[in-house]
């Protein structure tokens, strides 16, 4: 059955979790932005799918855990090469495509299996970007960051 907030946000993921006869847990538009989060549940995860001012996002978590995680990270931690700002359409093929291995993932020990600690890692090798950005802003108009 489909959503049609989802279906708004991406026919194929819409599709996916038709396919894949998840069930919708909760969907909601929030007035600013045009803001949209949905939540759909399967046997062996769940899936959160939110646009936030125009930009959609899809987390992954294992099942009724509420334990989210960037379904491109999972995708990098697993060896398949996803480019950032890949597409939505992208993201839900290389879901579908790899759904097992997703799913394993997320029935796994999350810390044992090093996930944890490889999504730390990742942050931190955010960080630099962020803080050559705001050093640069700040050479630019002279105000302190």
């Amino acid at each position: 059955m489909s959503c049609e907030l989802l279906s708004e946000m991406s026919p194929a993921l819409d599709a996916f979790v038709d396919k894949q006869r998840m069930r919708i847990t909760f969907a909601q538009r929030y007035d600013s932005f045009g803001n949209i989060v949905v939540v759909a549940s399967a046997v062996d995860f769940d899936l959160r799918v939110c646009r936030d001012r125009g930009s959609v996002g899809i987390d992954v978590s294992p099942s009724n855990q509420n334990d989210w995680h960037l379904l491109d990270r999972a995708l990098e931690f697993l060896g398949i090469d996803v480019k950032e700002e890949e597409d939505t359409d992208e993201l839900v093929k290389a879901l579908s495509a790899n759904l097992e291995k997703i799913i394993g993932l997320m029935k796994s020990d999350l810390k044992e299996i090093g996930f944890i600690e490889f999504e730390r890692e990742a942050v931190k090798r955010c960080f630099p970007v962020l803080f050559e950005a705001l050093e640069l802003r700040e050479k630019i108009t002279g105000e302190e960051i």
